[in-house]
């Protein structure tokens, strides 16, 4: 299935047309209009609850892998605190692959908001980006108009980055190549706003390296308050550690659902662990773990082995090669090298918790339990090309020491294959059969 990437877009509205609207706005009846209008509901009602159902109900896989519906629904919360219920105020633009629009809040804020859905059934969402509040007078992203010398300077700057950054170098020339080409046979002069061509770039990018990673969007006003950066990705509270408990029969369990980078992670990492410590088995569930940061993932490796082990190579075109290795030390208590340890993965199970899962699968460290997760292997940074416009690139690939591959595009494999609902009771009977033997 080809996913089309909407960038936010936004009129220059005046003033008065913000505010004096003639006829009240409709959202238009397309799946894209039916997934707005499902979602602007369920932010109005200011209920976790509806939100959460809304999550489990539109949302597609691909985008929970990067967020859990715990964790938006905290993100939505704090929004709907900010600026209450929202009335739609503008479409912008509605085509198949998503919609567009500006809404206006009880404090006569205006913000846009862009809906990005799948372009194949069941049209579930992909995305909502906001921006704002703005300034309707000075516009915003997206509706700047972009002439011949822009797209030409735009179209080098990407393939000058790509060349330059890209994972795969042979890939980056071809990239490079075909949107220098396509420039030169005018298929973009018909193109006169940022959003459209960003729009058209990304589809040929794509079309090239099949990298839906890598992305070109026109760059947004960040939400105030808003300090994830551009691609930056909020870690859930308490820096991922959602749950720790001891289950029936002494096993140890860990609802892990971020890899924190922050240092301050670490103690509630070395809590968890010193909770379980005495525990006869160990399961970390990263059903809804979107990823993070290498540093999480050595800190509580070196709680599973007595030593340093090598763990995972980086390729890096920017910064060459590098070895992760599980840390040395640990505060408190190793949790041992020979107890069991169980991995709980579903196909949302993405990015750095792949790595975690790939690293103790084939170290023989640990037991996966659950679906194949969801196949994303190349770290990602974000650029500025120029004021108008931004771009993601995958920049580096994992090279794992015992398989000296990676899980990129088919995801980790489970030993055991279970729907996601029912690995953790297909686990935690392991681990009690487990324990069982042992004694």
């Amino acid at each position: 299935m080809k996913l089309v990437l909407i960038g936010v877009i936004t009129a220059f509205v005046s003033m008065t047309a913000a505010v004096s609207v003639q006829a009240a706005p409709t959202l238009p009846d397309t799946p894209a209009g039916r997934r707005a209008a499902a979602y602007i509901s369920a932010f109005n009602s200011g209920d976790d609850a509806v939100m959460s159902a809304f999550e489990s109900e539109h949302r597609a896989v691909s985008a929970l892998r990067r967020r859990s519906i715990e964790d938006r629904v905290v993100q939505y919360r704090k929004l709907f605190h900010d600026v209450g219920t929202v009335q739609l105020a503008q479409v912008i633009d509605a085509g198949p692959p998503g919609l567009l629009a500006v809404v206006t809040t009880k404090k006569g804020e205006l913000f846009d908001w862009s809906f990005e859905i799948e372009t194949d059934p069941p049209y579930k969402l992909l995305g909502v980006r906001i921006s704002g509040p703005f300034d309707p007078a000075k516009g915003s992203a997206g509706q700047e108009s972009v002439n011949e010398t822009i797209k030409e300077t735009v179209i080098d700057r990407i393939a000058k980055e790509l060349i330059r950054a890209y994972t795969f170098e042979d890939v980056a020339e071809k990239m490079a190549k075909d949107i220098r080409s396509r420039l030169s046979k005018g298929q973009y002069s018909d193109i006169d706003n940022a959003y459209r061509f960003a729009q058209q770039l990304t589809t040929d990018l794509q079309e090239t390296c099949h990298d839906l990673h890598l992305r070109v969007q026109p760059r947004r006003p960040r939400r105030r308050g808003d300090g994830s950066g551009f691609l930056g990705r909020r870690m859930p509270n308490n820096h991922g550690f959602i749950k720790v408990e001891v289950l029936p029969g002494n096993i140890g369990y860990i609802k892990l659902n971020g890899f924190s980078g922050d240092p301050a992670g670490q103690a509630p990492a070395a809590a968890a662990m010193a909770f379980v410590a005495n525990t006869d088995a160990l399961i970390f569930d990263l059903r809804e773990n979107g990823g993070g940061s290498p540093e999480m993932i050595c800190f509580i490796s070196g709680y599973l082995f007595d030593k340093p082990v090598h763990l995972n190579t980086f390729d890096d075109r920017l910064q060459g090669i590098s070895h992760t290795y599980s840390n040395e030390e640990v505060p408190g208590q190793r949790y041992g090298k020979d107890k069991p340890v169980y991995v709980l993965t579903s196909s949302r199970t993405f990015s750095a918790a792949e790595e975690f899962t790939y690293n103790l699968k084939h170290l023989k460290r640990a037991t996966i339990v659950g679906e194949a997760s969801g196949g994303g292997a190349h770290p990602v940074t974000g650029y500025t090309i120029n004021k108008y416009f931004e771009m993601s690139v995958p920049h580096a690939r994992a090279v794992n020491p015992v398989t000296k591959t990676n899980w990129e595009g088919v995801g980790v494999i489970p030993h055991v294959k279970v729907p996601a609902d029912q690995a953790l009771d297909t686990a935690h009977q392991l681990a009690l059969e487990s324990s069982d033997q042992a004694q």
